[in-house]
């Protein structure tokens, strides 16, 4: 990386650059330059002596911008073999603010707008920024210079021009389309919601008459175990008074002892019923989420899409 001295040709500012670079940028004045036209210039002017400059200092402006165009051209020229587009571009926008009737300046300019005529342009002022830098090109360039380029560009603007009308007519169906989808859902989303209100309004009902039926086994078990417990206890005390016959009475009791403990262990489990209302209630609204959030998604496409209309326009 050996380091050698150069001469910014925008500002005249003295560099220390590495001459295996092809391209810098100014620390003086931030203009980007080619590195060996800079190290050129420096040493074609290293010897000039300063009385030689200021005879010609009338004309200095006119150098300065002629000089700093040429560098920004290189410059430039050199970004767009590098694929770097942006800085190609603010490059040649500089030249054509310095030196407009250099035509080379509007043909980079169209050049790395257009990323070499492969970026896609969709906004209408877009295209006619670029109608404008092609009506300045044909302004400033020889007229032979102007038909070999104006070709690419007249063929590029039909077709981006051709592929914009092409998307807008997809957009505007697919809107289309999606706003026909959304109402159908909506209806779905409705018949939906009302078959769940009446199934809601159905089940409560049906678990009312379960939970009423509950409660009356319920007290029906209590009035047996009491039934039950007052015969186990009258036989065992018969039996008691039974001498030789108490077998009998002693097996009643034994019996009626078991049934009122099984009265006293068993509950009436949930109805089956009532869980099966509950895993179709479930179902149900997961179908009426579904729907809602397809509704959704369905609504984000349709801004996504109008706003990417609202660019061609």
């Amino acid at each position: 990386m050996p380091m050698v001295q150069a001469k910014c040709e925008n500002c005249g500012g003295i560099l220390a650059v590495d001459s295996d670079l092809k391209v810098a940028n100014c620390p003086f004045c931030g203009t980007a330059y080619v590195v060996q036209d800079s190290i050129n210039y420096y040493n074609s002017t290293v010897s000039i002596d300063n009385s030689t400059i200021h005879n010609v200092q009338a004309n200095v402006v006119n150098i300065n911008d002629e000089r700093s165009s040429e560098g920004r051209l290189k410059a430039a020229d050199a970004y767009m073999q590098i694929k770097k587009f942006d800085d190609a571009l603010r490059e040649y926008k500089k030249v054509t603010e310095l030196t407009p009737q250099n035509y080379r300046g509007w043909q980079g300019l169209i050049e790395a707008y257009t990323q070499s005529f492969t970026r896609r342009i969709i906004s209408q002022d877009e295209l006619k920024m670029l109608r404008d830098y092609s009506n300045s090109l044909k302004t400033f360039a020889p007229p032979q210079q102007y038909d070999l380029i104006s070709g690419n560009i007249n063929d590029y603007i039909s077709s981006e021009i051709l592929k914009n009308q092409s998307d807008m007519v997809i957009l505007e169906q697919r809107i289309k389309e999606n706003i026909k989808t959304i109402a159908d859902l909506r209806a779905k989303e409705k018949r939906i919601s009302d078959s769940l209100d009446s199934m809601i309004k159905d089940h409560r009902t049906l678990e009312g008459k379960i939970a009423l039926s509950q409660y009356q086994q319920i007290q029906t078990i209590r009035v047996l175990r009491i039934i039950l417990a007052v015969i186990g206890a009258l036989s065992f005390f018969a039996a008691l008074g039974t001498p030789g016959n108490n077998i009998v009475f002693l097996i009643f009791s034994g019996v009626c002892i078991v049934l009122v403990v099984f009265l006293f262990v068993w509950k009436a489990g949930p109805d089956k019923i009532v869980a099966l209302n509950e895993m179709q209630e479930n179902e149900t609204k997961k179908h009426l989420e579904a729907v809602k959030t397809e509704i959704t998604r369905l609504e984000q496409a349709i801004a996504d899409d109008q706003n990417k209309l609202a660019h061609y326009s």
